[in-house]
């Protein structure tokens, strides 16, 4: 059940993770299998780090708060977190698809951390509602790298249109998910 709840949580947030990387494909002069897999595991592993940052920073909270505290905190953090996304990506608008030939390993990585905000916050919400750290990690690490190397490739071959769509689409998808969480534990605890 915890599963199927992270994967639903972390699919909303991937969407944002997908327009940054779809923007930046569209700018890429030369995007080949090898630079696209090696920007693929960069940003997972900065991903995975920020889930590891999230569990400490939930670790912090497990003895102050109490469960239902935790419980509560956990789901205001994914609901601020998909209006936050929402309301980005209603402000997007079209990328400048100007060509980047200085895009290289380095500035993918400070891409991604300057990114990784929200896998922090996620991975925190996440641990409050009790998942597994190791299956998170895995989730994450996957997620990132299939949405990465597909984003990138989407943006390189038809550009950065979709980005509004598809940040909305995740934004809306981490809010109905929390709203309809959040319901089923009320209704498991009235």
């Amino acid at each position: 059940m915890y599963l199927l709840h992270a994967l639903m949580i972390f699919l909303g947030l991937t969407f944002s993770g997908f327009v940054v990387m779809m923007n930046k494909g569209a700018t890429l002069g030369n995007l080949t299998p090898v630079k696209a897999l090696l920007f693929s595991l960069i940003t997972s592993a900065v991903n995975v780090l920020a889930v590891l940052a999230g569990y400490a920073f939930s670790v912090m909270c497990k003895g102050v708060l109490t469960e239902k505290a935790e419980i509560i905190t956990a789901y205001v953090i994914l609901f601020c977190i998909g209006i936050f996304l929402t309301v980005r990506a209603w402000h997007t608008r079209n990328t400048e698809e100007k060509l980047d030939r200085s895009f290289d390993m380095k500035q993918c990585f400070r891409l991604a951390l300057k990114h990784s905000y929200g896998v922090v916050l996620v991975g925190a919400g996440c641990f409050l509602l009790g998942f597994d750290l190791m299956k998170v990690i895995v989730i994450v690490a996957l997620m990132t790298l299939i949405s990465v190397l597909a984003a990138l490739y989407v943006g390189y071959h038809f550009g950065s249109g979709f980005s509004r769509t598809v940040g909305m689409s995740g934004g809306i998808l981490m809010i109905l998910f929390t709203v309809i969480r959040f319901a089923e534990y009320l209704g498991t605890r009235g």
